[in-house]
């Protein structure tokens, strides 16, 4: 629990000049606090022996009242700079925490982001950076003024009485011990509850992202059910949780109650005894109450804190997952690509049990159109997931123009190969900036490739052009309108590797001949995987590699395969052109 609010707190390590100085600060602020019940205590003495016509008492008072001001006037300055510059430390540090965040889970590995929920990812984005946020904020504007308060008052109830202050210091224990406890309780109890917040963040983001499945299964009562679920869920956990928060802030209520009986009580003996003046006991309970209302503010900050913990957890869990797929410290930038590729004894698993490649060994030559068939999960698609370094293998090298892919860097290696997915998901933004994404293409370079993906016409019948924002996924596009982006998306990147991922298996034969001489242009002069079922995408590919069981089986261009006796190719087609499409 405590380890994390360190970690959190030493993100600002950097900002070390001015942590140092609202440490400083709220600290002096501690001691100045504890001054006001000494000066009343002087006051008071004054009063009760004073007299007119004593110029020493007169002036005594005034000097006191005077320094008394003088004190007021400096904690009101000291709380001043530490709540406005407390409040710029958070501020500053709330965007390191989001790009920290948000640019660590963007090199994660894509088995993690397989396995991951992008609802999950939003939630504990939202919730960790405000989280941190809060929690550096509270620390200096409200934990470090309370913890210093309660650290001097410590030897400052000593200093004027050891009795009064060691009875004092035994109640401040105890209750600090009970608070520490069920402030720990409640905490561990309160990361179930995260999990159940994640577990709905996920479930609103899958709903809402599968509208259309949703609205024509009539998914309504079900996703609803589903939720009450889980909120029945978080309510039978919040509720007991609630009750020992309550427990804790009643706690400290009834505490100020017994801690100012039993000052007037010992007080009251101790007056008796002659160890003390009257004056001094109105002194301690000051200093009592003083504790109290720093305990209890302290209380409620924790509670802020517990509340966040979880989130800002579930935030420091992402970051330390390990990026699986790095670059070497001295990799260079692929430079000169030509487009020949070498697979060399490649084997490839996702874990022990799910083997996907075996000892793969292609040599592919530049500007060379190959096609890679098989059954779904024969590793088609992984065979080009690890040529753009998605996933590495257990075995083997991968060679572009001589160069091992693993000695150069991630960025030099994507920026030569352009992909055409199956479902070409869209920003939700502008046509031109889907377009030109990280490019610093002008309007008339996507113009002019707009034009030569055929996506013109439908684009000028846009009600703003190349200005409409596609909506979320692309979703205001038609399946063939998403794929002629992608392409002109290809023409502008102009890599000399492209790869084609089902790339017409989701549209229609009128729109798929409609594309083909897009696809066709775009081929030219390039090294081209294509990945496919549909016979028209591989006929025109000079070689064919045929997937099965782990390995490849068969390879050669369409006539040769064609030739071979109940081959898997051969099966494959015949199976395609009685209309059994796998």
């Amino acid at each position: 629990m405590f380890q994390i609010i360190l970690r959190v707190l030493w993100l600002l390590s950097e900002q070390k000049k001015l942590v140092t100085s609202l440490v400083v600060c709220n600290f002096l602020f501690a001691i100045l606090i504890l001054i006001e019940p000494v000066f009343f205590k002087e006051i008071i003495d004054i009063l009760i022996s004073f007299s007119k016509d004593n110029v020493d008492q007169y002036n005594k008072l005034t000097q006191t009242l005077i320094l008394w001001i003088i004190v007021g006037l400096t904690t009101i300055g000291i709380r001043l700079f530490v709540s406005i510059f407390s409040d710029r430390l958070a501020h500053n540090n709330v965007e390191k925490s989001v790009f920290s965040f948000f640019n660590h889970t963007l090199n994660l590995s894509m088995r993690f982001h397989m396995n991951s929920n992008s609802g999950q990812l939003v939630k504990k984005i939202t919730k960790g950076v405000d989280g941190i946020f809060e929690t550096q904020l509270n620390t200096f504007r409200r934990a470090l003024p309370n913890i210093f308060t309660i650290i001097v008052l410590l030897p400052t109830v000593l200093y004027f009485n050891i009795k009064m202050g060691s009875i004092v210091i035994c109640m401040w224990i105890v209750s600090g011990v009970v608070t520490y406890f069920l402030s720990t309780y409640t905490f561990s109890r309160q990361e179930n509850i995260e999990q159940i917040y994640s577990n709905m963040s996920s479930h609103y983001g899958d709903t809402f992202s599968n509208m259309p499945i949703v609205k024509s299964f009539t998914l309504f009562s079900l996703k609803n059910k589903q939720l009450q679920k889980l909120t029945d869920q978080r309510i039978s956990e919040q509720f007991p949780i609630l009750t020992w928060w309550g427990v804790i802030v009643s706690f400290s209520q009834v505490l100020r109650i017994i801690v100012s009986i039993v000052v007037i009580f010992f007080g009251s003996f101790l007056y008796t005894q002659w160890e003390i003046s009257v004056w001094e006991i109105v002194m301690f309970l000051s200093f009592a109450l003083i504790f109290l209302s720093a305990v209890e503010d302290l209380t409620w900050t924790l509670e802020g804190m517990f509340w966040r913990l979880a989130g800002i957890k579930d935030y420091f869990k992402i970051l330390d997952t390990p990026i699986e797929v790095q670059d070497k410290p001295k990799a260079k930038k692929l430079r000169g690509v030509v487009g020949n590729i070498c697979f060399e004894n490649v084997t490839f698993s996702y874990d022990e049990k799910r083997k996907v490649l075996q000892d793969i060994n292609i040599d592919i030559k530049a500007w060379e159109k190959i096609a890679f068939v098989g059954h779904t999960g024969s590793g088609k698609t992984t065979m080009t997931n690890m040529l753009l370094r998605f996933f590495e293998p257990q075995e083997g090298d991968i060679k572009i123009d001589e160069q091992s892919i693993y000695n150069v860097t991630q960025d030099s290696l994507r920026k030569n190969i352009w992909i055409v997915f199956q479902d070409n998901s869209l920003f939700n933004t502008t046509v031109l900036e889907n377009i030109r994404l990280d490019t610093k293409a002008t309007r008339k370079d996507i113009e002019r490739v707009a034009k030569k993906s055929h996506s013109s016409d439908f684009i000028k019948n846009l009600s703003d052009g190349l200005d409409t924002v596609v909506g979320e996924r692309g979703v205001k596009l038609s399946g063939g309108e998403k794929q002629r982006l992608a392409i002109a998306r290809a023409f502008l990147k102009d890599a000399p590797i492209l790869i084609l991922d089902e790339a017409t298996s989701a549209l229609d034969a009128h729109t798929e001949k409609y594309l083909q001489s897009s696809f066709d242009e775009l081929m030219k002069g390039r090294t081209t995987f294509i990945i496919a079922h549909r016979l028209s995408t591989i006929m025109k590919a000079d070689r064919i590699f045929v997937f099965d069981g782990w390995k490849i089986v068969e390879q050669g261009s369409y006539d040769q395969l064609m030739k071979i006796k109940n081959g898997k190719f051969t099966k494959l087609v015949e199976a395609q052109t009685k209309g059994f499409i796998e």
